[in-house]
């Protein structure tokens, strides 16, 4: 064979291999990127329903304490008004009604 010749086969072989590798390693960097980025969707989307929930959760708690507080301010005025007749606490306490079984349905 001429030495020409071989020297142009072994060039050839060279860029072929040259650029199959690079093929492979642009493959494998896209591949690796792409998992990536879908690894950090999937997790920005768990993050956004967790946050989802507890802001749900603070809301609720938020209607709970507003209801609580609401019935507080109730009670306290009952007893003023209860007191203002002269009468005391303990006769207050006997004529109260239970109000804990309906406290959060009346906060919603």
């Amino acid at each position: 064979m001429d030495l020409n010749t071989l020297n142009l086969i072994i060039g050839g072989s060279i860029a072929l291999v040259a650029s199959a590798s690079t093929s492979f390693l642009n493959f494998l960097f896209q591949n690796h990127d792409s998992n990536k980025k879908r690894n950090w969707e999937l997790e920005d989307k768990k993050r956004e329903k967790s946050q989802k929930i507890l802001l749900e959760r603070i809301d609720q708690t938020e209607i709970l304490v507003t209801g609580i507080i609401k019935w507080v301010i109730e009670q306290m005025q009952e007893i003023e008004n209860f007191l203002d007749e002269d009468k005391s606490f303990t006769e207050f306490i006997k004529n109260s009604k239970p109000v804990f079984d309906n406290l959060y349905l009346s906060a919603v």
